[in-house]
């Protein structure tokens, strides 16, 4: 199973880990957001941890980028929590904990965010963090899929192309990968080509009328994007 670029997982609960508080000492580039994020915004939050740890205008502490990431993931920041997962599947700014991981990613998954949806469905698929479930795998990966996430899509075509956790289907695996490839995934045309060979013509000018058909859904902006600075309180 490849992961494809996978990140970290997540809970709809809070993880056993508690966040760090952070230090007061922010630098003055970061003065609104601070300002903003002490009063509770989990949007804010997120801001000043992905700055901490992408180096924007502040040098790089993942340490500290973590422990607002934290407050923000605890506040219920999906996107926070996708990238709290990250972290502790890395173990970039805390120790790695693939539990933990698995718990952040699935608070952002339940709440919507496509990556935290794939990275969940590929803790399933290895057993990283929870028991290998590939029923479960394929139902994540097949929400992401729909929203269009490549990743997902090739995955998704793996698991009906193996039978796992799915009913085996050629002709399903072929409309995924088909739908991977479209977005220039090499692997998956790969496997559209091998997948030629054990399909007839028929079968497969139905399921590329269904590929051509496909309309991804459109994920929420509030769950899905990082937020930008001018759409936060100005007060």
């Amino acid at each position: 199973m490849a992961a494809r670029h996978v990140a970290a997982l997540t809970g709809k609960t809070r993880t056993h880990v508690a966040a760090a508080k952070p230090s007061p000492a922010v630098p003055a580039a970061l003065s609104h957001l601070e300002t903003l994020a002490n009063a509770g915004n989990a949007k804010a939050e997120l801001l000043i941890g992905l700055d901490y740890l992408d180096a924007n205008g502040v040098a790089r502490n993942e340490p500290r980028a973590a422990q607002w990431l934290a407050r923000a993931a605890a506040h219920g920041e999906p996107v926070a929590q996708y990238r709290l997962g990250t972290l502790y599947q890395d173990g970039r700014g805390l120790r790695t904990d693939p539990v933990a991981a698995f718990n952040w990613y699935q608070a952002a998954a339940l709440q919507g965010n496509r990556k935290a949806m794939h990275s969940l469905a590929v803790a399933y698929a290895e057993g990283w963090g929870t028991p290998k479930n590939f029923s479960e795998a394929a139902r994540w990966f097949e929400r992401a899929a729909q929203f269009g996430f490549t990743n997902s899509q090739f995955n998704l075509g793996v698991l009906y192309e193996r039978g796992m956790g799915v009913r085996q289907s050629l002709l399903d695996a072929y409309k995924w990968y088909a739908l991977a490839a479209a977005q220039g995934d090499q692997e998956s045309k790969s496997r559209i080509a091998a997948l030629k060979t054990q399909l007839s013509p028929a079968d497969i000018a139905v399921v590329e009328q269904e590929v051509a058909a496909f309309t991804p859904e459109t994920p929420d902006m509030a769950v899905n994007y990082i937020p930008k600075l001018s759409e936060l309180p100005s007060g």
